[in-house]
């Protein structure tokens, strides 16, 4: 990427679109950045002649994209040292 060779970015639309409105990915430029939408669970061609599918597996979701602001996300409560200390 740092020398600007075409690379292909292969994602589900929905990961697509959430990198396309992060502007840190802003910084790719767009001659060499081709972005090709796939589908979970229906093969596709990598270069190589390589065959890939994409499959679901359980998880939480990025940090980033949780809902909520930092003032609205609950904080875990903490023991202070003072009551530590006793």
């Amino acid at each position: 990427m740092r020398e600007r060779q075409p690379f292909t970015l292969t994602a589900t639309a929905e990961t697509l679109g959430t990198l396309g409105a992060n502007p840190m990915f802003d910084v790719l430029a767009p001659e060499s950045l081709t972005r090709r939408a796939v589908e979970i669970g229906k093969p596709f061609l990598l270069p190589g002649g390589l065959t890939a599918e994409l499959f679901t597996v359980p998880g939480k979701v990025p940090l980033y994209l949780e809902r909520g602001t930092p003032r609205t996300r609950k904080k875990p409560a903490r023991m202070s040292a003072s009551k530590s200390m006793r």
